[in-house]
């Protein structure tokens, strides 16, 4: 097999290949920790209004799925 008069152009292939997607993931992994942080400025208490349940229905929502009744 390493005979193979092509054996280190494959190589070499996969060797960028491998760098190349590496990159690419490390970069959106850094991009994503990067917006997220920048994303915290906007909404600091985000955190505390979520719930082990689930999200909450928004303040005035009628729950039974009716239309509330106009005055």
């Amino acid at each position: 097999m390493t005979e193979d008069p092509h054996f280190g152009f494959v190589v070499a292939a996969y060797l960028v290949g491998f760098l190349v997607v590496g990159g690419m993931t490390a970069a959106v992994m850094k991009d994503y920790a990067n917006l997220k942080r920048a994303l915290q400025k906007f909404a600091p208490g985000a955190d505390a209004d979520r719930s082990p349940d689930g999200p909450r229905p928004a303040q005035g929502a009628n729950n039974a799925g009716e239309s509330s009744p106009r005055t």
